[in-house]
């Protein structure tokens, strides 16, 4: 019998730590020795599942953008946003030295207040009033030279690889991050572009995001003409983000995993190691639960930025499972395919290691030998990669100081389901 005026308990089950991140988990528990009760169902399952936001800007209106803060922005970098620490590639293959990118704030609907009424992307007066609002996010300083890697050659790049042969040696372009400005803390907001001669581009009315799902960091002005490519890749690019919604299908709609095509190509000299890790948030942290000397739970975080991150990272490549993947060197314009299968909900980092191949995390010592996709993983706390687009990294083999061609190692992470698409 049940206690009097009591038809049902409920129980509630919460993590220690509810910061971790970690695959999805199915936990039973069971029920036993009640008193002055009766217990229909001893035997239940609890699912814990993994809930890493996904890193995008909101688009609201044409050319307007959004940001929402995420519980970790709250714990690394109060009242900024994560999303809007931009990695940004001016592409010299599409723009001219002299070009420069900005952003402005904006009305949700992408109008500008001039102190009297709103003025709207469509009404005269629109791109000068927007201009008195500018704030320099990048300048081009690299003359044009068509021969240098671009997204148009990064869509290509493993169905034809020959076509990205020209592009060796040639820097890429200028590689900055908006991290510093004051862009992570703006509201609603737009991007302009400015040539050379001074002739301006708004994001609010010629703008277009590029289509294709593995190209959608790549944004194009002037769209109704032959367009100006910029790359924008929000929180620097640096994961790749298993978002249980945009990777939904009917096939893994119960499923705790997503199947995922790994698309490597190799046009650099070094014969170069590669690895897939899975990190435990979305800044790239490794994070424990150690006891704390009362012996309750406690969190202990390796942040990168050191040989044991390092050496972390690689051990977790190495299981070959839902913490990650290892590869071995592709051949000289050459790719490869493979399957992998991620978690779902969870965040992943790449690293690869320039002209060697490890076995063991013991052999990693000297953190110059292996290069990520999170900045701050790296010896010299530089972009080593662009994001073209979600799953996209194409990496510089020879450190920051090297020829910045940006094609020497490329990975496209891409659905194995093409209904996902």
């Amino acid at each position: 019998m049940s206690p009097k005026g009591v038809n049902e308990l409920r129980l509630v089950l919460g993590t220690a730590m509810s910061l971790i991140n970690i695959p999805d988990k199915t936990i039973n528990f069971k029920l036993e020795n009640a008193k002055n009760a009766s217990i229909a169902d001893t035997t239940k399952d609890i699912f814990l599942y993994a809930t890493d936001d996904l890193i995008a800007l909101n688009q609201e209106a044409p050319g307007v953008f959004y940001s929402n803060k995420s519980l970790w922005d709250g714990e690394y970098i109060p009242g900024q946003s994560q999303v809007q620490q931009l990695e940004i590639l001016m592409p010299r293959a599409s723009l001219k030295a002299g070009d420069r990118l900005f952003w402005f704030d904006v009305k949700s609907d992408g109008s500008i207040n001039n102190g009297i009424k709103d003025i709207k992307p469509s009404e005269a007066g629109y791109i000068a009033l927007a201009k008195q609002r500018f704030n320099l996010l990048a300048t081009s300083s690299m003359a044009n030279d068509p021969r240098a890697f671009s997204p148009d050659k990064a869509l290509i790049a493993f169905s034809n690889p020959s076509a990205v042969l020209a592009s060796e040696g040639i820097a890429i372009g200028d590689l900055s991050s908006a991290a510093g400005t004051k862009l992570p803390n703006a509201d609603r907001f737009a991007f302009a572009l400015e040539d050379s001669k001074g002739n301006i581009s708004v994001s609010t009315k010629d703008f277009k995001i590029n289509t294709n799902p593995i190209l959608d960091n790549t944004v194009v002005f002037n769209a109704s003409g032959a367009g100006s490519q910029v790359v924008l890749a929000p929180a620097e690019g640096e994961l790749f983000v298993v978002d249980e919604l945009k990777y939904y299908a009917p096939s893994n709609a119960k499923a705790s995993t997503v199947d995922f095509n790994l698309d490597v190509a190799s046009f650099g000299s070094y014969k170069s190691g590669y690895g897939l890790f899975r990190v435990d948030n979305q800044f790239g942290d490794f994070l424990f639960i150690v006891q704390s000397a009362d012996g309750s739970p406690q969190l202990m975080a390796l942040h990168p930025g050191n040989t044991n991150y390092a050496k972390e990272a690689f051990k977790r490549s190495q299981s070959n499972g839902l913490d990650g993947i290892t590869g071995l060197p592709v051949d000289f314009a050459h790719s490869t395919r493979s399957t992998v299968r991620l978690a779902k909900g969870n965040s992943y980092g790449l690293y690869i290691t320039p002209d060697k191949v490890f076995n063991s995390p013991d052999q990693l010592n000297d953190p110059s030998e292996i290069l990520f996709s999170v900045k701050k993983a790296n010896l010299t706390q530089q972009l080593q990669q662009v994001s073209m687009g979600t799953g996209y990294f194409a990496f510089e083999d020879m450190g920051f100081a090297g020829d910045r061609d940006f094609n020497d190692m490329l990975f496209a992470i891409t659905p194995k389901d093409p209904s996902i698409i």
